[in-house]
């Protein structure tokens, strides 16, 4: 599975069906319709009814094709760099938290070698008063 999704189709066969006739799903009609099928179709409507030549049809369709290629680079490109960024906050949230925990054993390693060390400047003047 990718996203955006990658569909598999024979252009002209789809294209031939439609043209004989054929009734597609709701399901199969949006496959289509995202394809360019149904867009294909109309254009050769248009060109059968001389709305326009067939050159004009193909200039609008290799349109619509690079439009559609353009739109889809830009999303790949977008979720590639929105991956990066992700990765680089969850980088920086780590490290901060890595320095949270080595910060607190440090405080923890010194409180208990305070306390495990005897305070030698009490211990002088209380031998020294003594004699």
């Amino acid at each position: 599975m990718t996203y955006p999704t990658t569909v598999e189709l024979d252009f002209d066969k789809a294209l031939s069906w439609l043209n004989n006739g054929a009734q597609p799903s709701d399901t199969v009609r949006s496959i289509l319709q995202k394809e360019g099928v149904l867009y294909k179709k109309h254009l050769q409507g248009g060109v059968s009814k001389g709305a326009f030549d067939q050159a004009t049809a193909d200039n609008k369709f290799n349109e619509w094709i690079a439009a559609k290629l353009q739109a889809e680079r830009a999303l790949v490109e977008k979720l590639a760099s929105d991956k990066v960024s992700s990765a680089k906050q969850r980088l920086v949230a780590e490290s901060k938290i890595k320095e949270q925990k080595l910060q607190a054993i440090l405080k923890k390693n010194q409180a208990a070698v305070a306390a495990a060390t005897p305070a030698p400047a009490a211990e002088e003047t209380a031998t020294e008063s003594a004699e």
